[in-house]
């Protein structure tokens, strides 16, 4: 039995260099919990070539963590391509890490496992070319960086600037039986001709709406066949936090809705702040209040006052205090997050009529 891991999209970067490398180190131990012959980093290991140029030293000194009998390989990904310039790749030193630059791809055999390392490209359409070499009685695994050709992922919000696409007959034509994907932060795994694709999703928080815990991939090969692909969460990873906070007539009643104690040091958390205020000054305090009682908790704090409006008098309009007496009425009694969801919006129109009227009349 061979074991491997497959991780993608960590984005090790200077600005959060201890987050980044904290991730990599649990990544780290996984492989050792494991006991795993091999670490797959199927591209976007640093945020961007300056990055990688930076704090390749810092990630040589983590992956010598490695426990000796694992191999590690890593492809480049579009963002190591960022700022890169006409830079060479492969003078990128990363110890344990061997750092497959080679076009189009390069082959390694580790542990009874062949290997594909294709790096990112700008096309990947002269796949039909590539000398592939005949398949023996290893299990072969290809790492690729990029989209899959008529994969469908649901609720993606897609926004990178390089998404190239990989057409899944490749991995038919190098004879693979697990296609090891980066590219897609949000995971996804499917099946194609004897072949299992996967996206285990970004390693870490990457940017918002990434909601899901982060994790990687723990395979498990008997002779050729994959006999267990299962997710490995990575808790030092934290995850993305959305709130919608409804302020009402007395806005710091706000500050007793945020429960501080449900959040990870190493969450992303956005608040959206939604309703009417009586000045914009207050709105600011309530800014300000928010961020010293959370800030120093989580890694990363937001605050949204897009929904936040102003208007002088709201807290003395009958029609405003009856309309939010009724509305937290229904809100608390709320049985669902869809339930909410839809309060929350009848809440911000309803607010935003009141508003337009009120403005109208003056």
């Amino acid at each position: 039995m061979r074991k491997a891991i497959h991780a993608a999209d960590l984005h090790v970067s200077r600005s959060e260099q201890q987050y980044s490398f904290a991730v990599f180190d649990e990544l780290i131990e996984l492989c050792r919990r494991n006991e795993v012959d091999l670490l797959l980093l199927a591209g976007d290991l640093f945020d961007s070539y300056p990055d990688a140029v930076a704090l390749a030293p810092e990630l040589r000194e983590h992956a010598a963590a490695l426990p000796e009998a694992c191999r590690a390989v890593a492809i480049p990904g579009n963002h190591e391509e960022l700022l890169r310039g006409e830079e060479p790749l492969e003078t990128i030193d990363l110890g344990r890490i061997a750092w497959a630059t080679g076009s189009p791809f390069q082959r390694y055999t580790v542990c009874g496992i062949d290997l594909f390392a294709v790096p990112f490209r700008s096309s990947y359409a002269d796949y039909l070319t590539w000398e592939i070499p005949a398949a023996g009685e290893d299990p072969r695994i290809v790492m690729m960086h990029g989209t899959l050709a008529g994969m469908w992922f649901s609720g993606l919000e897609e926004t990178e600037e390089s998404t190239v696409a990989i057409d899944p007959d490749v991995f038919g034509r190098i004879g693979a039986s697990y296609a090891a994907l980066g590219h897609i932060h949000s995971a996804h795994t499917e099946e194609l001709e004897g072949c299992t694709a996967c996206y285990p999703g970004s390693a870490r928080v990457w940017r918002r709406g990434e909601n899901d815990l982060r994790a990687v991939q723990l395979l498990e090969f008997q002779g050729t066949a994959l006999t267990r692909h299962e997710r490995l969460t990575l808790t030092s990873a934290g995850r993305y936090r959305h709130l919608e906070l409804p302020v009402g007539i007395d806005p710091g009643k706000v500050l007793t809705h945020v429960d501080e104690h449900v959040f990870d040091s190493a969450d992303f958390v956005e608040l959206a702040l939604s309703g009417l205020i009586e000045t914009q000054a207050q709105s600011a305090q309530l800014v300000r209040k928010l961020q010293h009682r959370l800030g120093p908790r989580v890694r990363r704090l937001e605050i949204d006052t897009e929904h936040l409006e102003p208007l002088s008098g709201f807290a003395a309009l009958p029609l405003a205090r009856h309309f939010l007496e009724h509305w937290n009425r229904r809100w608390q009694h709320a049985a669902s997050p869809r339930e909410k969801d839809l309060l929350l919006e009848a809440r911000r129109n309803a607010l935003t009529k009141i508003k337009h009227r009120v403005e109208g009349r003056r």
